[in-house]
């Protein structure tokens, strides 16, 4: 009779245990450039340290006008998608409307697909001169604008320093590290058990 309770004390503890890891799970879709893409990035480490469950699509030279939002993705059991993209379209002189037209198009998809969106600002650098820091000025504030017209958007301006970069715009492996921390607080993520 003992041996009958104390199996049942330890099914429902292993229950709440599963319950609890499963509400704390979350998948996350990454969008984004060479900001994102690289092994060391700041979603690699999230979910590398058991934060959540990254599934990253970023890779180098990707422009949000090149992005095309896979049909097959809907957001009914929890996930959430993660926009880091517009430093490339800026750099490659894409048009201004183009970008907000497109980033436009991404986000009613996205809304449509009952997603929580996280929408990362391009970043700004002063190493592309003066005419780039404006258009990336530019892209930030059509990005913080559109994003700010759905409910389903969180923007998130990710702290980015230049100095601590290896090329003058690629964060080094440390400064993916802090990105990530900050993410990870911003998103309040939980460490999965």
């Amino acid at each position: 009779m003992l041996a009958k309770g104390l199996a049942k004390i330890a099914t429902v503890g292993a229950l709440a245990l599963t319950l609890e890891a499963n509400a704390a799970h979350r998948d996350l879709w990454v969008f984004g450039d060479s900001l994102t893409s690289p092994a060391n990035s700041w979603a690699e480490v999230i979910d590398d340290q058991g934060y959540a469950q990254i599934r990253n699509t970023a890779r180098a030279g990707l422009r949000l006008v090149d992005v095309t939002m896979p049909n097959w993705l809907y957001c009914w059991q929890g996930e959430e998608v993660v926009l880091r993209l517009g430093t490339n379209d800026a750099g490659n002189n894409v048009p201004a409307a183009v970008y907000e037209q497109k980033l436009i198009d991404v986000l009613q998809f996205l809304q449509g697909r009952d997603c929580k969106v996280w929408l990362m600002l391009p970043i700004r650098f002063t190493g592309g001169g003066q005419e780039l820091d404006q258009r990336l000025r530019q892209f930030k504030q059509i990005t913080r604008r559109t994003g700010r017209n759905y409910q389903n958007v969180t923007i998130l301006d990710v702290p980015y320093n230049e100095k601590e970069t290896a090329d003058g715009l690629h964060p080094t492996a440390e400064a993916q590290e802090i990105a990530a921390a900050w993410i990870i607080e911003a998103l309040k993520l939980k460490r999965e058990i």
